[in-house]
């Protein structure tokens, strides 16, 4: 008989330990949120819903296949135009050339189109002034007079030329 007793008290807990439960679940489920509460559970929610979009986009563009990059078509190489263009740089040298192809590259043009500028033609004349100027020496008597630096090539003609020659008249 001690056994049914033992039997009843055991249920009797349980039943207690149950009831303990379910009242600690309602007092949660009718727990009032503050109003900062429910704004910040809101946006959780709709950055999670955003979230969720963005990575199914970057799927859908991860699928799709690249489009085929076009390749510039490069022109056949024409004997003549590399020969008038030569032909139309052979006057400068090589700082003026460097100016010529910025000044192309600035406005977009062909280098033979930027020679033919104004800004090409005073950037020439004002550099030529400056380096004629440059080599001017300053005599004693404080006149200017043009450096005589000897051309190397004059010079190597020069020593072939008979004796009392004189090339410079």
């Amino acid at each position: 008989m001690e056994k049914p007793e033992k039997k009843e008290e055991t249920q009797e807990t349980e039943e207690e330990v149950n009831t303990e439960e379910t009242d600690e679940e309602s007092e949660v489920n009718t727990k009032e949120y503050s109003d900062n509460e429910k704004q910040l559970y809101a946006r959780a929610k709709k950055a999670e819903k955003e979230a969720k979009e963005v990575k199914l986009k970057l799927k859908e563009l991860e699928k799709k296949p690249e489009l085929p990059v076009k390749k510039e078509e490069k022109e056949p190489i024409d004997a003549i135009k590399i020969a008038k263009l030569a032909n139309s740089l052979k006057d400068y040298d090589e700082e003026e050339l460097t100016f010529a192809d910025i000044l192309s590259k600035g406005k977009g043009v062909s280098l033979e189109e930027a020679i033919a500028t104004d800004e090409f033609k005073t950037y020439i004349g004002a550099m030529r002034d400056k380096k004629q100027e440059d080599n001017m020496v300053t005599t004693p008597n404080g006149k200017q007079v043009a450096n005589k630096k000897e051309n190397p090539f004059v010079k190597k003609f020069s020593q072939n030329l008979p004796k009392g020659f004189d090339y410079t008249k």
